[in-house]
């Protein structure tokens, strides 16, 4: 029998979680696949990759499981290793856990692993032309674009500055621990990683985080399950309505409970949102969305509460204009010295290359969809693909 070909384009935990499912299937072993990465971090991606102990998941282990079917493998694989179902599991704990499931795949199934940048995919009559960036091209049965946070938002930058990193996952930690100040462009999940990072190296200094709102991620309570306002899945909300409704229930609830309710409403209700809405959701509400449904972890919250209450750490509101030499950043009502500047402004989920006729999981769904970068949706729609690739 020929063997189907599939093409993975991104190796992080999306390529891992639908390479998992695949490999359950009946007809995986007739199935080759190729992953490609350009930078290489097979079955970690960025999220997973980090060395420190200190950045923990922001989601409990009991929620982290691989499976659509079985959600209750990683609390019980972390359980073996000394954490509880109800535990914020160290990263790096997670990608020795996604390890073990490629691991696992490679034994049944022809997997190959390619670090390459593809530069788009093309469709042709019953197949999709893959080009890299070396002038390769190849053609496979099916494609999916598995990418996740592929290039980082960047504030302007006036030329070539001495001691600015663009992307905080590619930083000199011993020349940071140097500088007298360090100042994060940015104040949500990845600006809370660099300040673990340098707290756990042993940095001495002042940290300074700017962003226009000066808001930190919200931290996690302990669950509380309560049902949600949404009465069916016909309902309409335009983005005022939700709004509305969310403080109505928060009134009456534990706000932290009400966000967690919503989760499997949200993507409805982004498909009821013509483009207006949904860009009128993202001008005016989307920061205040991600502060209370991407929340830290307790553990973090409290380290990051002692920085502050010790003056080691600030928080200032600023609009950034630009970064300058110095390095000096530039703000709508004045400037900010620092020894060190490091953009903590997030990634984009896409770069503006054409994937035509790929099949997509996680962020690369981002836009389609709204919730889509976290595990439990990713596994859902890993389930769904594998049964697509191998029907």
């Amino acid at each position: 029998m020929t063997k189907k070909t599939l093409a993975i384009i991104g190796g992080g935990a999306s390529a891992v979680l639908l390479l998992a499912h695949l490999s359950k299937r009946e007809g995986a072993k007739n199935l080759s696949v190729d992953v490609y990465d350009r930078a290489g971090r097979f079955g970690k991606g960025i999220a997973y990759s980090t060395v420190h102990e200190s950045h923990l998941l922001n989601v409990r282990a009991a929620n982290m499981s691989a499976f659509q079917d079985d959600k209750n493998d990683f609390s019980v694989w972390a359980q073996t290793r000394g954490f509880s179902a109800a535990d914020f599991v160290p990263r790096k704990t997670y990608a020795a856990y996604l390890k073990e499931k490629l691991d696992a795949t490679c034994a049944v199934m022809s997997v190959s692993f390619i670090e390459r940048d593809i530069l788009g995919t093309k469709t042709l009559e019953d197949s999709v032309l893959l080009s890299c960036s070396d002038g390769v091209s190849k053609i496979y049965d099916f494609a999916v674009l598995a990418s996740g946070n592929v290039l980082p938002m960047c504030p302007r930058v006036e030329g070539i500055v001495a001691g600015y990193w663009d992307d905080p996952w590619n930083i000199d930690m011993h020349a940071l621990l140097k500088a007298e100040t360090v100042a994060l462009i940015g104040t949500g999940l990845t600006a809370v990683d660099m300040v673990l990072a340098l707290h756990e190296n042993g940095y001495k200094g002042k940290i300074v985080m700017i962003s226009r709102n000066g808001l930190l991620p919200a931290a996690h309570i302990d669950p509380v399950s309560i049902e949600s306002f949404i009465t069916g899945s016909g309902e309409f909300l335009s983005p005022a309505a939700l709004l509305h409704k969310i403080r109505k229930s928060a009134k009456l609830n534990p706000w932290h409970a009400v966000i967690d309710a919503l989760r499997s409403h949200t993507n409805l209700i982004w498909k009821q949102w013509d483009a207006p809405a949904r860009n009128k959701f993202q001008m005016r509400l989307l920061t205040y969305w991600n502060v209370h449904r991407h929340r830290m972890a307790p553990q973090i919250a409290n380290t990051v509460q002692a920085m502050l209450a010790s003056n080691q750490l600030k928080i200032e509101r600023h609009s950034v204009v630009s970064v300058a030499s110095g390095p000096v950043v530039h703000c709508k009502d004045g400037l900010i010295q620092a020894d060190a500047v490091i953009n903590c402004l997030g990634y984009r989920y896409d770069e503006g290359r054409d994937f035509h006729g790929c099949l997509r999981i996680g962020p690369a769904l981002f836009g389609e969809l709204f919730e889509t970068t976290a595990v439990p949706e990713i596994r859902a729609q890993a389930q769904e693909l594998a049964a697509t690739i191998l029907s």
